[in-house]
């Protein structure tokens, strides 16, 4: 969503110098979208005005389309919150359970009551912490992400700097090609891999840390190490071409 978010406002970047080379294509366009032009309006405020009805009307629209689609997707994949193997009911309870969550209706009537929801902040119950709501949840639940996730970035940054600095000065040496091997291995590898072999290593082979938890800082240290791989690889590989171009001038 980030990255169509992002396409679309680099399409209205281009849009303003595509409209400011022809501005009487400009004019009709508003009339179509019932612009009403005013002779004191300045020409850049005009195309500003469209640009940004533009850009709010083509995020509206992307973001309805990616709502529907998750949620026709998240009901076409097999399973759910209560499958037969992982959950056996009878099929009694499971009908109660459908009518009280509202899954009997047509998926027509379950999108919009969803969004209805979800314009007031109402998320729903959570299948598997029926106790609290999906608000409660991530307010349980933001802090632990925003400290591990910020402790990632915050060691994984300072290391690819670093990393990417040796590899830039010492060019063609084992440091180089392991930090290329990393970066790699880094952006390419997603995260939940990196996270089930450091546990698989360290926590089932080796015994040294444990696996989950989060009350000992000795808990943080997989998690965090995990959240740390992708912005230092990052920052490893961006960091040694912009130090190589810079010598190479």
């Amino acid at each position: 969503c980030s990255a169509i978010i992002i396409y679309e406002f680099i399409r209205y970047v281009q849009l303003i110098d595509i409209v400011k080379s022809n501005f009487k294509i400009y004019q009709k366009i508003l009339k179509l979208f019932q612009y009403k032009i005013v002779s004191d309006f300045s020409k850049e405020k005009l195309i500003l005005n469209y640009s940004k009805t533009l850009l709010l009307f083509s995020i509206k629209i992307i973001v309805i389309l990616i709502s529907i689609l998750v949620f026709v997707l998240m009901h076409a994949i097999p399973g759910g919150p209560f499958d037969p193997v992982d959950m056996p009911l009878s099929d009694s309870a499971k009908a109660k359970i459908l009518k009280q969550y509202g899954l009997d209706q047509p998926l027509y009537v379950q999108y919009f009551k969803h969004m209805w929801g979800v314009l007031q902040l109402d998320f729903g119950i959570p299948y598997q912490s029926p106790g609290e709501t999906v608000l409660e949840l991530i307010g349980r639940a933001w802090i632990p992400s925003l400290i591990l996730g910020g402790s990632g970035v915050l060691i994984g940054a300072p290391i690819g700097i670093a990393l990417g600095l040796i590899a830039a000065i010492k060019r063609n040496s084992f440091i180089d090609y392991f930090t290329s091997a990393i970066s790699t291995l880094g952006l390419t590898v997603p995260v939940f891999v990196i996270s089930m072999l450091l546990i698989l290593v360290f926590s089932v082979w080796l015994e040294w840390l444990p696996a989950s938890g989060w009350g000992e800082a000795k808990k943080w240290i997989l998690p965090i190490t995990a959240y740390a791989a992708i912005p230092m690889a990052t920052y490893a590989r961006y960091t040694r071409s912009a130090i190589l171009d810079t010598l190479n001038k």
